[in-house]
């Protein structure tokens, strides 16, 4: 148009919707964290029922009725509540391990040890839960003097988890089974249930 001019301005926003992008992205990750919390806490409540129950019932049993009992039955229950506090002490360790491994603060830290000593030290922590459900824990894993070269933490984390979440998902009266197979560098970890089942 005779008489005018045109100004034209502009500036790049790569960097501004770059920022934007990643805002959106930690923002969905953050969710997924808080949703991933809540059921991490959820779990952790319904592992720790069943231990703190029998506490409760055997401590109560125990004082109600302590002037009827003799020396040695007053042992035996004993034994159960000590038991049972070691165990649940143990779980709780590994609950604060695995939550270290989950937030990057844990140090890889390798060393030779004994698989068969730590699986069933696995295995006599989470019968605590496998009995409340009435599953059984079979442990067909050769005893082995060979030593493995592992973080013996890790490991146990790693089977405790893969031991918890077949407890969760087999049905009551069911069989949980741990073996290994091993080749002349490796040894073959299997944790088998005859629960639910995954999709492929």
């Amino acid at each position: 148009i005779e008489g005018y001019g045109v100004v034209i301005t502009f500036s790049d926003i790569t960097e501004r919707k770059k920022a934007e992008e990643k805002l959106i992205k930690y923002s969905k990750e953050l969710n997924i964290m808080n949703s991933d919390k809540d059921k991490f806490i959820s779990i952790l409540a319904h592992d720790l029922k069943s231990p703190f129950t029998s506490l409760i019932g055997f401590s109560s049993f125990l004082l109600e009725n302590i002037n009827d009992f003799d020396i040695d039955t007053i042992k035996e229950h004993l034994g159960v509540i000590n038991d049972t506090s070691n165990k649940t002490y143990e779980m709780l360790e590994d609950i604060l391990l695995w939550l270290k491994s989950q937030s990057g603060q844990i140090v890889f830290s390798p060393k030779e040890v004994n698989y068969y000593e730590i699986c069933n030290e696995v295995i006599s922590a989470s019968n605590l839960i496998a009995k409340d459900k009435n599953v059984k824990l079979k442990c067909s894993c050769f005893e082995d003097d060979r030593k493995l070269f592992v973080d013996p933490n890790i490991t146990k984390t790693i089977l405790r988890n893969l031991i918890s979440n077949a407890i969760k998902f087999t049905f009551p009266n069911g069989t949980i089974t741990i073996s290994t197979s091993k080749s002349d560098e490796f040894l073959f970890i299997t944790i088998k249930d005859n629960g639910l089942g995954i999709q492929e």
